[in-house]
This record gives C-alpha cells, sequence and structure tokens, in this order.
C-alpha cells in the first residue's frame, strides 16, 4: 500500500512528545524561577562556606551549644522545657542522629544545623519578597542576602535563626492575608507563629498578639471576624498546648521554664548597660548579674519576678534604659556590617517614605508591628544578633527603596532628598573623624550620580532599570566582607585534643567544672559552670575545696576564658594544683589544661543531681542530700 508520509513511526511520535513535553517543561516560567533561586542560593553556599565548616572555638560556647546539646537529650528522651527553645532542641536532634557516633559529633551537628538554618532563612526571605513583587522585585533579596553578613550571624544563633525563619514564613502568609483575605492563610500563620514560640517564647508571645490583632484589624467583614479570629488564636494555641501536655506527661509538672530565664536577661541587661564601668577583661555580664543582685536582691529573693525586682529599686531600673537605648544603634550596625548598615538602613528608609507616599499606611504599619518586639530588648538586654530577627522587613523595604530610586531618575525630588541627607553624613564624618561613615556615604552618592546619569543619557534602552539597579549595588558590593574560604582538619586543635583526652580519661557523664559548657558537653560529660555568678561564695581555697568535694567534681577544665573573664575563680584552681588537682592534659602554651581530682575515678551516681540550665542563678547541680538539708536549715 502506498506510504503514508504524515503518519509517523511509533517510535518517532514518542520522541516527538517527549520533545514536547520538555519544551513546555523548560518553557515554564514558575520553573525557571525556581531553578535559577536554587543555582543562586548554591552560589551563596559555596561563597560562604567557610561559616558551615567551624572547629570547635569557632562555635558559640554558651547559647549555640546548648540548643545543639539540647538535641541530643531529646534524642536520648529528655524533653525541652516550654521557655527553653524546643523547636531548636527538635532541628538539632535530627542533626544529631546521623553524627552521634562520632567524638566530633557537636561539630558535625553545627555544621548540618548550620545549612538547614541558612535554607530556612534563604527561601523564608525570599517568600516574603514574592508576596510583594508588585512593590518591587523579589529578585533583590536573594542580592541583599548575598551582600550582607545577616545570615552568617544568625546561624551562629540557633533559636535566633530559626525564630527569624518562623516568624518570615508568619509574615509571608499574613501578606497574602492581607491581599486575599482568604482565612487558610491566616491559618498557616498562625501555625508558623506556633513554631515561632516554641522557638522563642517572649518574642513570639508576642508575635501571636501582633497575629490577633491583624486578624481582627484587616478583615472588616463582622461575619467573617469570628472566622478571622478563630483562625489566628486556635492553630498557635493547638500547637503550645499540646507541648505544654506532652511535657507534662513526661516530667509530671507544668514547667513552663520562663520566668528563671527572663529574670536572667534582666539581671545581664545591667551589665550591658554599665560594661563601660567593668575591666573589658572581664564578662560584664557576669559583673552584671553581681551588681544587679545588689541592687535589685537576689532572684530567689524576688521569686524570678522582673516586675517585684523593678519595684525593689525603680529608680535604678530607669536609669538603665537610656543607657541600653544609646547601645542600640551601634550593635545593630555591628551585625549588619557597619558600612552596608548604612546602605540598608537609607534605602529602608526610602522605601518606607514610598509606602507612605503610595497611601499603603496599612501595609506599613503591618511591617512595623512584626517588629514590634524589639522593644522588649531595651528594656531588658540585648544581644546584637536580636536586632537581625527581623531583618526581611529591613530588606524588603530596602528593596522598595532600591526600586524607587532607580524609577525616579529624573526626578528632582528625589536627587535633592539624597544629596541632602548624604552630604550632611559626609560632614559629619569628617567633623566626628568616622572614616567608615565618610566612605560609606561618598560611595552612596557617587553611585547615585553615576546611576542617575547613565538612565537618563540612556532612558529608552529596555533594560536600563536593570542596568540602574546592578549600578545601585555598587556600594552594596564594594561594602561587602566575606569570609575566607577554607578546608577544616578536627583533632589538631588544642581544645578538641583536650576533649579527645577527655573521653578516653573520664567516665561518660562525669561531672567537669569549666567556665563554658561547650567543650564538657562535646565530651559527654556533665557541665558544672565555674563563673561568679553561678558558684557560691568562694573566698578562700578551703571554700573551694568544699565545692568540688560537694559537687563531686571529677574534673577542672582550664582555658583562657577561665584565665581572662573569671581571674578570681582562676586564681582560687591554681593554687589547687598539686593538692586537691593534678595536672592530666597540658597544651604546649599552656592555655588548656585538664586538672583531675580525687573523685576522677569514682562512680557517679547522676541521679543524685537536680539538672538547671546553664543560665540559672541558682547553681546548676545540687545533691539532693545537700537541698534537703538547706531546706531543713
Amino acid at each position: 500500500q502506498p506510504a503514508q508520509l504524515k503518519t509517523l513511526p511509533r517510535n518517532a511520535a514518542e520522541e516527538v512528545n517527549v520533545s514536547e513535553a520538555a519544551a513546555t517543561f523548560l518553557s515554564n516560567q514558575r520553573i525557571w524561577s525556581w531553578v535559577t533561586l536554587s543555582l543562586v542560593f548554591a552560589l551563596n553556599i559555596v561563597i560562604v562556606s567557610s561559616v558551615f565548616l567551624p572547629n570547635l572555638k569557632e562555635i558559640t560556647g554558651f547559647a549555640e551549644a546548648a540548643y545543639i546539646n539540647d538535641g541530643r537529650k531529646l534524642v536520648e528522651g529528655e524533653l525541652t522545657p516550654f521557655g527553653y527553645s524546643p523547636l531548636s532542641s527538635l532541628l538539632y536532634a535530627l542533626t544529631y542522629i546521623p553524627v552521634q557516633g562520632s567524638p566530633y559529633w557537636l561539630i558535625y551537628s553545627c555544621t548540618i544545623g548550620r545549612i538547614l538554618l541558612f535554607g530556612l532563612l534563604w527561601t523564608s526571605s525570599y517568600l516574603v519578597a514574592s508576596a510583594l513583587s508588585t512593590l518591587a522585585s523579589p529578585w533583590l533579596m536573594p542580592a541583599l542576602l548575598a551582600i550582607s553578613p545577616a545570615l552568617l550571624y544568625l546561624i551562629a544563633h540557633g533559636s535566633h535563626a530559626l525564630f527569624a525563619a518562623m516568624s518570615a514564613f508568619a509574615l509571608w502568609q499574613a501578606l497574602l492575608f492581607y491581599q486575599t483575605k482568604a482565612t487558610r492563610h491566616l491559618v498557616m500563620a498562625s501555625v508558623f507563629v506556633g513554631l515561632a514560640v516554641l522557638t522563642r517564647s517572649g518574642e513570639g508571645l508576642i508575635l501571636w498578639a501582633v497575629l490577633i490583632l491583624l486578624a481582627v484589624w484587616l478583615d472588616k467583614d463582622f461575619k467573617r471576624m469570628a472566622a478571622s479570629l478563630a483562625g489566628s488564636v486556635f492553630p498557635c494555641a493547638l500547637i503550645l498546648g499540646g507541648y505544654i501536655l506532652l511535657y507534662y506527661g513526661q516530667v509530671g509538672r507544668f514547667d513552663l521554664g520562663m520566668a528563671e530565664y527572663s529574670y536572667f536577661t534582666f539581671e545581664q541587661g545591667h551589665g550591658l548597660a554599665y560594661q563601660s564601668r567593668y575591666d573589658e577583661q572581664e564578662n560584664f555580664y557576669v559583673n552584671g548579674q553581681m551588681d544587679a543582685r545588689r541592687l535589685f536582691g537576689t532572684p530567689e529573693e524576688n521569686e524570678y519576678s522582673i516586675t517585684t525586682a523593678i519595684f525593689r529599686n525603680p529608680s535604678a531600673y530607669l536609669q538603665r534604659v537610656p543607657r541600653l537605648a544609646s547601645l542600640a544603634p551601634e550593635k545593630a550596625a555591628s551585625v549588619y556590617g557597619f558600612g552596608l548598615a548604612l546602605v540598608f538602613f537609607l534605602f529602608a528608609l526610602r522605601g518606607a517614605c514610598e509606602l507612605l507616599r503610595q497611601k499603603l499606611y496599612t501595609l506599613l504599619s503591618i511591617l512595623l508591628l512584626w517588629s514590634s518586639y524589639l522593644l522588649v530588648y531595651l528594656l531588658l538586654v540585648f544581644q546584637p544578633t536580636h536586632f537581625l530577627l527581623p531583618y526581611y522587613i529591613l530588606f524588603l523595604l530596602a528593596s522598595v527603596g532600591v526600586i524607587t530610586v532607580v524609577s525616579n531618575f529624573d526626578n528632582r525630588w528625589e536627587h535633592g532628598f539624597w544629596a541632602t541627607i548624604l552630604v550632611a553624613l559626609i560632614a559629619i564624618a569628617i567633623t566626628l573623624q568616622k572614616a567608615t561613615l565618610f566612605l560609606t556615604a561618598s560611595l552612596l552618592l557617587a553611585a547615585l550620580v553615576i546611576t542617575w546619569m547613565t538612565m537618563a543619557r540612556y532612558r529608552h534602552v529596555p533594560s536600563i532599570k536593570v542596568v540602574g539597579v546592578m549600578l545601585v549595588f555598587i556600594p552594596f558590593l564594594i561594602q561587602a566582607n566575606h569570609p575566607e574560604p577554607k578546608f577544616r582538619s578536627l583533632g589538631i586543635a588544642e581544645d578538641e585534643r583536650a576533649i579527645l583526652y577527655m573521653r578516653e580519661h573520664l567516665k561518660s557523664g562525669a561531672p567537669v567544672g569549666a567556665y563554658a559548657p561547650i567543650n564538657i558537653w562535646m565530651a559527654n560529660l556533665t557541665y558544672i559552670p565555674m563563673f561568679r555568678s553561678a558558684l557560691p561564695g568562694l573566698n578562700s581555697e578551703q571554700d573551694f575545696s568544699t565545692w568540688m568535694k560537694n559537687n563531686r567534681l571529677a574534673a577542672v577544665y582550664v582555658d583562657s576564658s577561665l584565665k581572662r573573664q573569671e581571674p578570681s575563680v582562676w586564681a582560687l584552681v591554681q593554687k589547687r594544683i598539686g593538692h586537691d588537682l593534678k595536672i592530666g592534659f597540658a597544651s604546649e602554651k599552656g592555655d588548656i589544661q585538664v586538672l583531675f581530682t580525687a573523685a576522677s575515678n569514682s562512680e557517679v551516681d547522676l541521679r543524685d543531681y537536680v539538672d538547671r540550665p546553664w543560665y540559672s542563678s541558682k547553681e546548676r547541680f545540687i545533691t539532693q542530700s545537700q537541698t534537703t538539708e538547706n531546706l531543713h536549715h
């Protein structure tokens, strides 16, 4: 029969169908966007890869190590109290499981955790930007993330990074509710807020109150208001209530663990406010705790109530608040990159002004309310990374500011606005001899002038706005400072060798005194804090010897932190070497020592110890017999 030329053979037809499917797949703009975003994310990972490969000394000795150790304890069956960041414990439990057999488990768990946190922060930030794509391209967010050191600081503080990610996911859904009024977005926002509360209870509860307020405010339909209110309340309440009941079921008591931690931050705030009065070599937080107890009474006297402590001496408290507020700008600038921080803040200010010009008052109010928990830090205490928690809001406003500046390249008001601010900053920098401020303001002024001149000359070029954005990023790129790349070797550094020594010569779980807990936890030993606010009054060698015996110390771990920041405690330790203490391990430079006690080989029943968080003002470990004797006394 004559060949039917229009009919392809079966194999050829299948190839055509596959080709058409592939072409359809590759032409999908959404897929291309996510592929490109993934490549940009991978590039950012490579650029800052050394942050994901820390040695032990590059891991935060208290906070980050505590979250990682809580993950290990969760795997071993011990739930984390509500106020101690149980979601962080879950994250690090997942990172601990595959590395639990390694002597370097804490370092490996930190590496995996930092990568996961980086991914969560990246994804949540992009989703927040995509929710407002009509105001600014969401691609500006990845560009700002790649330039800024914000994420690198955040991922070194587990609960901070996880809270920032969860609150960003929640804001993403809240913005979608603002645009669509669909209750499902409010429900998802409440779920993410619930996870944020399980990460940082204080800030999270404030965020929950903000979400409930927004649910009532944004939904003007009275008939739908009940559904909106329920959508913002119940998902979060179920998550929090469920975890509290789960914890009660395991330990048999309702212990939120919030009062002790909150009081601890209140005491440390005194040290931060008056840090200039203390010896630079010592830990001003510990000094502040000691002074706070003289001014406001001990935590036990105040029953861990901040309100009671303030009413004991309100004038002392009110005097420290403005001191804390005056420190905030410099601390915030430090974690955003100093010179970069100024550029971020100026463009964010311009973005906020643009929202006001477009009469988007509700949107701007949402963004400001979402970061309202920052005010608490000025009343209690703050770490520099606390100012990074709403970084995605700052970058979102900065993105709007960049687009506005580029779009208004012919606007004289725009020129005058920036010229006035930047020339004034240059004059201030010259007067105060602030080199960083002078360089940043000068670079930004030059970049804006070049951008506007270029865009005015080539205004008819279709992609001129893209070129303008790239030119505006010049001061960002010049000020960017990425960490140097490195390859990691473990077991060579002196502190890591000391840990291997302790693992070999001490029984698992043996109590060891140290300034910071990280080295003790990595060796799978029991940490006994040796800083003054956690110690009873030690005024003599005999007091120190008695304290060691009461806590049944197997060893004392000495490092530069103990010597530098607790010189009085180190002096007592030094006097007992050769008596109660004998040197087991000493580094070549003598900075690190493992000092054994007479009880180093004795059996210790850890059930006799009352476990308290490392930041407690009480002794972390008190034998049950001692507790009973003290109560009778």
